[in-house]
């Protein structure tokens, strides 16, 4: 059975000259001695990429931080607003 691929993998050739250009730069930089890994990237250089990930625990220090907050928000409710009156 043939497939189709997903729209997110189909590649122009606007996509193929980006990455000739790339490649081209890159053996440049290494053929002069150069490397691309060492200088700091452009805002253009950094569009797309995802941010670093959050550090371990990350996730749990915010579900503890809602939960505080919310036992915080309980604890000044007065009776009738936590029975709903």
């Amino acid at each position: 059975m043939l497939r189709h691929p997903p729209a997110s993998l189909v590649v122009t050739h606007k996509d193929v000259d980006e990455l000739a250009a790339m490649q081209r730069k890159l053996l440049e930089g290494v053929q002069s001695g150069k490397s691309q890994a060492m200088t700091p990237a452009g805002p253009d250089q950094t569009l797309g990429k995802s941010a670093a990930p959050a550090p371990r625990g990350a996730s749990r220090q915010v579900t503890f931080d809602a939960r505080e907050a919310e036992r915080q928000r309980r604890q000044q409710m007065t009776v009738a607003e936590r029975l709903g009156l």
